[in-house]
């Protein structure tokens, strides 16, 4: 229940991968400064201070709209998804707490932190493939929006 999500004024979710959420803390500021209103409240969820008592928000949505694109930001998550949680180096499915990103052309080789130098891996497999160049089993790429809904939609 500490979750917000936060909405554009068309009242969709200003992003979907990640989902908009923010801390309810963070919320309440936003809703003291002008900058979002709030659109659904927690039923019995109430915070007080030493003189007022404040209903948590549940959703929340910004005054101003945000130009949102289709571009998705290279994290974690979002590799381990477009990976479908394999290794690229043993082929093997892990559960996401088993996997690391291993940056194909080590960063102490100059490798950037791009979609296009990550890829999922075992920590076993990370480990022995150490600051080394070795070619993953599939190509890493940059995905497009829709590939990874679809991906996580068949999870």
């Amino acid at each position: 229940m500490s979750d917000v999500l936060v909405l554009n004024t068309d009242g969709q979710p200003l992003s979907v991968l990640p989902l908009s959420k923010i801390s309810w803390q963070l919320a309440i500021k936003l809703i003291y400064t002008d900058k979002v209103y709030v659109v659904e409240h927690y039923d019995d969820w109430v915070v007080r201070t030493a003189h007022e008592a404040y209903k948590v928000p549940s959703v929340v949505a910004v005054f101003k709209y945000v130009k949102r694109t289709n571009t998705l930001n290279c994290t974690r998550n979002n590799i381990f998804a477009r990976d479908n949680y394999i290794c690229q180096y043993c082929d093997h499915k892990f559960a996401r707490k088993d996997l690391t990103i291993d940056h194909v052309i080590p960063s102490s080789k100059g490798g950037p932190f791009a979609w296009e130098n990550l890829v999922a891996a075992c920590y076993k497999c990370n480990n022995k493939k150490s600051d080394h160049i070795i070619k993953p089993i599939r190509a890493p790429f940059v995905p497009t929006y829709y590939q990874m809904i679809k991906e996580l939609k068949e999870r």
